[in-house]
């Protein structure tokens, strides 16, 4: 049982995958989390809820992240203005210069891991905090549990530069050897060129060519590498439908140290 903390905090960012990543992490952390997907929906949520923090990507369509906090600076409503993590994967500096005139505004850049992000916010609320959380410990224990996997060749299908990074990140810690290709058809030719992939991690929703008819063309022509499936909740059931046509499994996105471990191991055992 995590802890918690009895902070609020306010993920906002149009990236939808990251936005459960984060929230996945905090609450991991011991915090109360809730979404927004874009600055209106930010400014609605705090007309009925006082957050403790607000958790902003900086580079989102619409209103941005720089100018939502400037409107609630503005809102006459707010007695206790939370504090302000800006999120960004572009160039601190040009960032920096774009909200200088906003006060203590703490910075994160992503893709980030969990103890960087619970630093980030600590500091923000003014306090130290050892970086071990229960996200940590799981990793520790992931990482030493696919140690006997070490060397295994993984390929990741994902056109998303972001979840590709925490992916990578993930896996990397294991030991494993991953490889990445941004659509269907990337990874059909690389399976085929390369005899020594262990394992497919195959995002489900890609441009060029889905990771559904990626796997019917790897199993059309003979393949039997093993597949696991990558999705998001909402889009799972299509994804168990796919396992009909020749995946293996599937993951859900965010992904946990847990349930990789399971599927490493389940599926690169006897590699």
């Amino acid at each position: 049982m995590v802890e918690k903390l009895g902070k609020t905090v306010l993920v906002v960012d149009d990236e939808p995958d990251l936005r459960l990543f984060l929230k996945t992490l905090l609450e991991d952390g011991g915090f109360d989390v809730s979404l927004a997907a874009n600055g209106k929906e930010a400014l609605d949520k705090f007309g009925i809820t006082n957050y403790d923090l607000i958790l902003m990507d900086w580079k989102m369509p619409g209103m941005d992240g720089v100018e939502t906090i400037r409107m609630l600076h503005k809102d006459p409503k707010l007695h206790k203005m939370p504090k302000f993590v800006m999120v960004t994967a572009y160039g601190k500096e040009e960032l920096a210069e774009a909200s200088k005139d906003i006060e203590h505004l703490h910075f994160l850049t992503k893709p980030t891991n969990a103890s960087y992000l619970l630093d980030t916010i600590m500091s923000a609320f003014g306090k130290k905090i050892s970086s071990h959380s229960r996200r940590s410990e799981r990793q520790e224990d992931y990482t030493e549990a696919v140690k006997q996997l070490q060397g295994a060749k993984i390929l990741l299908v994902e056109d998303n530069e972001i979840n590709q990074e925490l992916a990578l990140e993930l896996l990397s810690n294991g030991g494993v050897i991953t490889t990445v290709a941004g659509n269907g058809q990337e990874a059909v030719d690389m399976v085929f060129d390369d005899s020594e992939i262990g394992l497919v991690l195959m995002d489900g929703n890609m441009p060029t060519m889905t990771g559904i008819e990626a796997v019917r063309k790897i199993r059309a022509f003979g393949k039997t590498t093993p597949i696991v499936m990558v999705t998001t909740e909402s889009e799972k059931e299509k994804v168990i439908e796919a396992i009909k046509t020749g995946a293996n499994d599937y993951l859900v996105k965010p992904f946990n140290p847990k349930d990789i471990q399971a599927k490493l191991e389940k599926f690169l055992q006897e590699a």
